[in-house]
């Protein structure tokens, strides 16, 4: 299989990520207010383990972006969150630091590639070389890792008696493209 990158437009523009990340940020407030809301999902270790490494990604990726080592990116993760109080922390700081990044990086930066200092391991396990992706790939691979992971917390509310919120894009839309709600755990 050629690994080799192909020219093409990116897949997102800059202005394009600024409005995912801030839609995943509403959505991702939306999903905290309604596990932190029902006495079963604040004690459910399913919740917090989905939550957790929905969010230690999002860090892993940021320091990607950032051009961080791999050290730091490592040392954040192994730090975790034994609470949702302290992994709300952790989410908010996330969000500040991406929408910083985000109004600040370049266009070539933006399409640049990035080095995953963990794609070793994948490639040894599968006996091949990846391709490498740019920035603007990562930053819809966050976007689609937390919908996918936040779509399982939202079952999991629902098996728990908890009411699930509309997190959709499209309601981010109808609803005029608000702002978050982040309300403490």
């Amino acid at each position: 299989m050629d690994t080799t990158p192909t020219v093409s437009e990116p897949i997102i523009s800059v202005g394009g990520a600024r409005e995912l990340v801030r839609y995943t940020e509403w959505a991702d407030a939306r999903l905290w207010a309604a596990a932190t809301a029902n006495d079963a999902a604040r004690k459910d270790e399913e919740i917090r383990k989905l939550l957790e490494h929905m969010h230690t990604v999002q860090h892993m990726f940021l320091g990607l972006w950032m051009e961080e080592s791999f050290d730091v990116m490592k040392a954040r993760a192994a730090a975790g969150s034994p609470d949702l109080a302290s992994l709300q922390r952790r989410v908010r700081a996330y969000y500040d630091r991406a929408h910083q990044f985000l109004g600040e990086v370049s266009g070539a930066r933006f399409i640049g590639l990035v080095e995953m200092p963990w794609l070793a391991e994948y490639e040894k396990r599968l006996g091949m070389t990846f391709a490498k992706p740019t920035v603007a790939e990562t930053v819809m691979q966050v976007v689609n890792h937390t919908t996918h992971h936040r779509a399982q917390a939202q079952s999991r509310l629902r098996a728990l008696g908890a009411e699930p919120q509309l997190v959709d894009y499209i309601g981010w839309i109808w609803f005029g493209k608000p702002s978050p709600e982040w309300r403490e755990p």
